[in-house]
Formats: C-alpha cells, structure tokens, sequence
C-alpha cells in the first residue's frame, strides 16, 4: 500500500518540528552584528518563533483540507 502521490508525500515531510523553529538559528547568529543585542535579539527570537508557528499553522490547515477520509488515515497500517 502506497501513496498517490510523491507531491503529496513531499509536502508532507516538510511538517515538522524544526519547520516552526528554522529562523531561530539565522536570529541567534546575526545576533553578535546587532547594534542593540540586548532588547533586539529576544524581539527577534519571539517573532522567529511567531512567524514559523503562523506558517506552519496555515501549511497545516492546507494539508488537513487535503484529506478526505480521516478514517482511513486513522485506521492505515502505515500510521
């Protein structure tokens, strides 16, 4: 049993964990060039997260629409 579609499949590895939290890593290394570190890294920090959490809520909400059975999602052997 396989999937339909490799489109399909790719879009879907792209959910991940470290999807919401990508821009934390460019924020902490450009953080030793900011003039005002101390009050512009956290701003940045929180926004990284903020932008990451609205990005991979609307990817979510794309892919959910997508499926058309939840049953047969929920009872896959491939779950």
């Amino acid at each position: 049993m396989g999937w339909g579609s490799n489109g399909v499949v790719f879009f879907m590895d792209l959910i991940s964990v470290n999807h919401g939290f990508g821009g934390l890593d460019g924020a902490i290394h450009l953080a030793e060039d900011a003039t005002n570190a101390a009050s512009a890294v956290p701003v940045a920090l929180v926004f990284a997260v903020a932008v990451g959490f609205a990005t991979t809520f609307v990817f979510m909400i794309a892919a959910l629409y997508y499926v058309k059975d939840f049953q047969a999602v929920v009872n896959s052997p491939t779950r």
